[in-house]
């Protein structure tokens, strides 16, 4: 080594160790799921053999870095697959469950954003792909790129929100073929009950716009817990316009070792070819065999006799639990559902769903662990088997119109239903 090079070293050395060390409080939270699902009749149909058993896992993991109390990075993952590897080739994600398996490309950013106070404006701003909900999730229930800005109002107890949600980023040369979201929303609470405004405004692409406005009210009255939302909105998509709404309403009741709940929806739009209330990306998720229940799918693995961000439905749900102790628990429901609005383009134009009644059993049996075992039964109505036969039928050009009538006709209700258990561990 030359005698340069020596000089160099001791003086970087020396800078390091006089150059004060940056402190980094990082911690992390996460959580591991592993369930085994069975179900039959998905389809609502005795035309096909549908029936399905396999088992999925869910991975993951948030990391929060900070260099002071203001500010912190915020980092998720999430990896989720299934057991065995396909016969077809490799899966979406990759066959992280596969014999042998090495997958690479199965890992899915789920969060990376920036939080940061700004303690003199009273403000938080978040920045970067987070996690969105609005309006109950009827609007937004997902995750996505953008820009929050909150700003606190003590004197009225409560928060003032901007809202800038990317939701396309089309030609890097031409910005119509973009879409953004824009809303303010407001949030009070005052003696125990919690009210929050919003408007709403969604520019996709130019031709389709949506306005947006509603609120959500919870809280208690006595031993009753309530909550209601309810949302109109306003769209236009080229020379097509008109007007959905969505209401909700609940209640719940704790009585010793039982509680006791019930909750009506409405999601739809009597304007719309389909029904459906037009949503920015939501999550509406209320029944295990219907909508998903917590045994949804995600993947090959796990499934929903109707999308579980379906927009178009009217229903009742009843809710009824035994806490028995910390460790050991049961939950129970029944529900009604029809859809809200008629479809132009489907046979039948309107669709009872059915009956559907779901169970559950839960036992923590150590700190950040449980099982889950339970499922649901649908009894499934003759126009819901005609609409599945209908869609399944039905080219997408429309083409075979007839012979999709024909399908319809034809199709008889077989009864659907799903069970799982799933294993849990939160950290």
């Amino acid at each position: 080594m030359s005698k340069f090079t020596k000089i160099l070293v001791a003086l970087l050395a020396t800078a390091a160790m006089a150059t004060p060390a940056l402190a980094i409080d990082a911690d992390f939270k996460g959580f591991f799921q592993a369930r085994g699902i069975a179900y039959d009749n998905l389809d609502a149909t005795d035309v096909t053999d549908d029936n399905a058993r396999g088992v999925d896992q869910r991975f993951r993991l948030w990391t929060n870095a900070a260099l002071t109390e203001n500010v912190k990075a915020v980092f998720a993952i999430e990896v989720d697959n299934v057991w065995g590897r396909s016969p077809f080739g490799k899966r979406s994600g990759g066959d992280v469950g596969a014999v042998g398996a090495d997958a690479t490309g199965a890992i899915e950013i789920k969060h990376v954003y920036l939080d940061f106070n700004v303690p003199e404006l009273d403000t938080k701003f978040i920045a970067g792909t987070q996690g969105w909900d609005q309006g109950r999730g009827y609007i937004i229930g997902d995750d996505g790129a953008g820009l929050k800005v909150i700003k606190a109002l003590p004197g009225v107890n409560g928060n003032l929100a901007l809202y800038w949600l990317k939701t396309e980023e089309g030609d890097k040369f031409d910005d119509s073929a973009d879409g953004d979201y824009y809303s303010v929303q407001m949030d009070f609470a005052a003696g125990g009950w919690s009210v929050v405004p919003f408007i709403g405004y969604w520019d996709r692409q130019d031709s389709d716009r949506v306005g947006y406005v509603g609120f959500s009210v919870d809280g208690k009255a006595g031993p009753v817990g309530l909550g209601v939302t309810l949302i109109a909105n306003d769209w236009k998509d080229g020379n097509t316009d008109g007007n959905g709404y969505v209401g909700f309403a609940n209640a719940s009741l704790a009585a010793g070792m039982a509680t006791f709940g019930a909750e009506i929806g409405y999601m739809g739009d009597s304007d719309s070819a389909d029904g459906q209330f037009v949503d920015v990306s939501n999550y509406n998720n209320f029944a295990e065999v219907l909508t998903g229940g917590k045994f949804d799918g995600r993947g090959t693995i796990g499934a929903q006799a109707v999308s579980d961000t379906a927009m178009n439905w009217l229903y009742g749900k009843l809710t009824a639990g035994l806490k028995f102790n910390d460790k050991h628990s049961m939950d129970f429901a029944y529900i009604y559902a029809e859809s809200a609005e008629d479809g132009a383009f489907r046979v039948p134009d309107t669709i009872t769903f059915g009956h559907e009644v779901d169970a559950y059993y839960n036992w923590n049996f150590m700190k950040g662990l449980s099982l889950t075992l339970g499922g649901g039964y649908l009894f499934v109505d003759e126009e819901f088997a005609q609409a599945k036969a209908f869609d399944a039928t039905l080219l997408a050009d429309g083409s075979n119109l007839a012979a999709a009538i024909a399908a319809a006709d034809a199709a008889s209700e077989d009864d659907a239903w799903k069970v799982g258990t799933a294993l849990t561990y939160k950290f």
